[in-house]
């Protein structure tokens, strides 16, 4: 992978698709604690909750509650 070619560098594309995983595991494993989200995705759990933050503007326990208000509101 070039990070010249895709303005990305390999450690930030394997980031961008944990935290894609991680999303998804928030959103359909819902008896999982934050930490254990952050385990099966291969993360420290404070790093990824500064990712998680930063990618999206909230911490994943933020984005869960906030998924699951809109899941049960539609």
């Amino acid at each position: 992978m070039s990070t010249k070619k895709y303005h990305i560098t390999p450690i930030q594309y394997l980031n961008e698709l944990l935290l894609e995983e991680s999303k998804f595991l928030l959103e359909t494993e819902r008896e999982l604690l934050i930490s254990q989200v952050a385990n099966l995705v291969g993360l420290e759990d404070n790093y990824f909750i500064r990712l998680f933050r930063g990618k999206y503007g909230t911490t994943p326990g933020a984005y869960r509650s906030e998924f699951l208000n809109r899941c049960e509101n539609e």
